[in-house]
């Protein structure tokens, strides 16, 4: 069998997607994916939600959301979203603390961040 340009070529095109497949990433990929990574919220107290989605199979009792920042409190996680409160900002100033969503079956997976910044009350 003879090889032609035209049949390289075609023999490299259906190569491609192999070689991409094998790139030198090789960081885990994200299996959660949430629906905001900043939240902006008023200074008085509330219930605030956010969605995520898996793109595999996650026990729920796999999922862990945390924070650090005592006047931010994880109230619920369900399989599709978390709840969380926020405590009244009783100064003027913005405050900003975070949320970390991490999946526990995978140490190599990195948590994802959220950032929450909470207005500060209105100067009179």
């Amino acid at each position: 069998m003879r090889l032609t340009k035209s049949k390289l070529l075609i023999g490299a095109c259906l190569m491609l997607p192999l070689m991409q497949a094998c790139g030198d990433d090789d960081s885990p990929a994200q299996p959660i994916h949430v629906d905001k990574t900043l939240l902006v919220v008023d200074a008085v107290p509330a219930t605030h939600t956010i969605g995520y989605y898996t793109t595999q199979e996650i026990p729920i009792d796999r999922m862990e959301v945390s924070t650090d920042d005592t006047w931010i409190h994880i109230v619920d996680v369900t399989s599709a979203d978390f709840s969380f409160d926020v405590d009244a900002n009783t100064s003027t100033e913005q405050r900003t603390g975070a949320i970390y969503v991490t999946y526990q079956g995978n140490s190599e997976t990195p948590p994802i961040t959220i950032a929450i910044r909470q207005d500060g009350i209105p100067t009179p």
